[in-house]
């Protein structure tokens, strides 16, 4: 743990804890809204679904084809990619205290993410399958929602990256800052060393 300095902001290792307290934070209200959309009847949600089927019919009369299959396919991948952007941030922690972590690093946070949302729908549908007959689980949606955790994973990796990519603030200002006639004055001073050590 390190200590706040005098002017009494926190220490790195607290803002650490902090910062992983709001992600974990984050995550079991992710979870929890997860649980109530899927894992209630299908008769309580009749009123939301009848919403996007008329969405949908309006879309499709004024010329944008979209289907409620398509929108319910692309919910199921929105779904789950907080759940990739959480976790990878959370696992990921500890892979970005380095300057530049190596590629089999956020290789293993992207997959960890995708595995565990692979994990997660498959016992969401499994739940479905055994204690609510009124769902329908299909493998389509466990094919979305790690399609999900993929993308939010990825898409935290490919930003951090990026960032990593960019010159430190101070590398800028020691570059601007380094005299641009330095090697000019270097060359002109070399003749005239030569002239004094001929005989």
């Amino acid at each position: 743990m390190v200590p706040p300095d005098s002017s009494g902001s926190p220490g790195p290792g607290r803002a650490a804890r902090t910062r992983r307290a709001v992600l974990l934070g984050a995550l079991a209200c992710w979870a929890a809204a997860v649980a109530v959309v899927t894992l209630r009847p299908a008769d309580d949600l009749d009123d939301e679904l009848g919403v996007v089927r008329d969405v949908c019919a309006w879309l499709v009369a004024h010329g944008v084809p979209v289907s409620f299959e398509v929108a319910e396919a692309v919910a199921n991948v929105v779904m789950f990619v907080p759940l990739g952007v959480l976790l990878t941030l959370l696992v990921g922690d500890a892979t970005t205290r380095t300057p530049r972590p190596p590629r089999r690093a956020h290789v293993r946070v992207v997959l960890l993410s995708t595995v565990v949302g692979l994990v997660l729908s498959s016992a969401i549908e499994l739940a479905q399958r055994t204690w609510l007959p009124s769902r329908v689980p299909t493998v389509q949606d466990v094919v979305m929602n790690t399609l999900g955790a993929l993308v939010g994973a990825l898409a935290v990796v490919l930003l951090d990256a990026r960032r990593r990519a960019r010159p430190h603030p101070r590398r800028r200002r020691r570059r601007a800052g380094s005299p641009a006639g330095e090697p000019a004055r270097r060359r002109d001073v070399r003749p005239e060393v030569r002239s004094r050590a001929r005989p």
